[in-house]
């Protein structure tokens, strides 16, 4: 690692795992969070996610295991109380154990509450602060389990011609629209509805317990909103405007398929002359 090699020294390090196989969960524990501060400061959060999970159940093992160990020696202190010496060793033993278990315990702790971080990094926007596909994916498995006999609707809002605003006035200045555009997605939507950047120029909201009708009169103030920015504040003649597609359903079972419906009404919104939302009323 210290080389920068660091392909070279998660091969190494999984080398050794495999060697110890089930023995000294602790030394293979610090190994992966090792690789995972590594990975993490790499940049490649979802690997360092990855390892540190593998970490925290290795050190929630040797919890359980020096737990057990702790039972056994408090009962062997009980069968040798009467020889004191013999007891006073163990006493002191014990007190080792336990202040061990309170170590492991704070450090597990830790690990936890650090996984919990990665796990919330890796699932947002570097950008825009949104969260990102593969939450939304965790989200709408979630949303499946859970709900029986609710509507569900799903838009896909998209920056017309984004392109052109890049090429005229710069990336930087792309990217500060993207901001903007997703503060006003946040500003306009509830608090249980779940918005996230998809991809380049693309946002996907999901709206729980919400029918066809209210989510494209929701989506229209999406659009006015969008457009009716001063954009000129941030450059000079710049103008943005979107194009939404809209679906609906009361089957949790078809809602992976509203991403198909919704696109393809975002398709037509499109060739339709952009700026427009398209729901299955219209």
């Amino acid at each position: 690692m210290t080389l920068g090699q660091l392909d070279g020294a998660l091969q190494a390090g999984e080398g050794v795992l495999s060697w110890l196989g089930d023995r000294v969960p602790q030394t293979r524990s610090l190994i992966l969070s090792t690789l995972a501060s590594t990975l993490r400061a790499a940049g490649r959060l979802e690997e360092a996610y990855d390892a540190l999970a593998r970490s925290a159940e290795l050190e929630r093992q040797a919890f359980r295991e020096l737990s057990e160990l702790q039972l056994k020696l408090e009962r062997t202190t009980l069968e040798v109380r009467a020889a004191r010496q013999t007891s006073a060793a163990l006493a002191a033993k014990n007190r080792q154990l336990a202040e061990a278990h309170t170590e492991l315990e704070r450090r597990a702790g830790e690990l936890e509450a650090l996984q919990e971080r990665l796990r919330e990094q890796a699932e947002r926007d570097w950008l825009t602060g949104l969260h990102n596909r593969r939450y939304f994916a965790r989200e709408i498995e979630r949303l499946a389990s859970e709900q029986r006999g609710d509507w569900f609707s799903l838009a896909i809002v998209d920056l017309d011609h984004f392109k052109s605003i890049n090429d005229r006035f710069g990336h930087e200045i792309g990217d500060h629209v993207l901001v903007r555009v997703a503060a006003l997605l946040c500003d306009v939507l509830r608090q249980a509805d779940i918005v996230v950047r998809s991809g380049g120029e693309e946002f996907l909201v999901l709206m729980p317990v919400t029918e066809m009708q209210a989510a494209t009169a929701c989506c229209e103030r999406i659009r006015q909103r969008i457009r009716d920015e001063p954009w000129g504040q941030l450059a000079g003649g710049l103008a943005v405007t979107a194009s939404v597609g809209v679906a609906s359903t009361d089957d949790p079972e078809q809602l992976a398929a509203l991403t198909r419906s919704a696109d393809q009404r975002l398709y037509d919104a499109k060739r339709s002359g952009r700026d427009r939302v398209v729901s299955g009323n219209r």
